[in-house]
């Protein structure tokens, strides 16, 4: 399974995907690199509109696309960075 970072990349990830997961969020991709913390995926939803009105998650990006404006958010989350796009 490669170095042991990437190993522990690996099982912080699936730990905290388990409990995103538990938490209700739908997560839709992981991605490791083994030079920045993964970054994890979900699916908006409601909560993510709370997380990020609490201020624990931060607007990184905006943009526009076909189905309209979009914003990229992302949080810190056990070492592992969460992000998801919002369409408000």
């Amino acid at each position: 399974l490669g170095s042991p970072l990437l190993q522990g990349y690996l099982k912080r990830s699936c730990n905290v995907m388990k409990q995103l997961s538990d938490e209700g969020f739908t997560v839709l991709e992981l991605q490791i690199n083994g030079r920045t913390s993964p970054m994890i995926t979900v699916d908006y939803d409601h909560r993510c509109e709370f997380l990020a009105s609490d201020g624990l998650a931060i607007p990184v990006r905006e943009g526009e696309d076909d189905f309209g404006r979009w914003v990229a958010y992302q949080m810190n989350y056990q070492d592992c960075c969460v992000t998801w796009e919002a369409r408000p």
